[in-house]
């Protein structure tokens, strides 16, 4: 699995799982937290007005065209919403 590296000690990776995908955060290679969702709930949120994407321990926030991803309350890393639309382009 590709991995979209972040400029911190974390990492996040997606896998399909039946008809979803597996949205993984890594810290240092160690699986930290994961959601199952779809395809479609990420590209609705990239395209449309919500800012927060999914509660509990893995959240997406969206500022702007900034993602900022969060694992366990702690920012694990920004990405810009082309570069996360692009990632997610690669799942198959």
């Amino acid at each position: 699995m590709q991995l979209l590296n972040f400029d911190t000690d974390f990492s996040m990776g997606a896998e399909p799982d039946d008809k979803k995908i597996r949205l993984v955060i890594y810290k240092k290679d160690q699986e930290l937290v994961c959601h199952k969702t779809t395809l479609t709930e990420i590209k609705r949120f990239l395209d449309g007005t919500e800012e927060k994407l999914f509660k509990g321990r893995l959240q997406l926030l969206k500022d702007h065209d900034h993602i900022l991803i969060k694992a366990k309350n702690e920012i694990a890393g920004i990405t810009n919403r082309q570069v996360l639309y692009n990632y997610l382009a690669t799942i198959s």
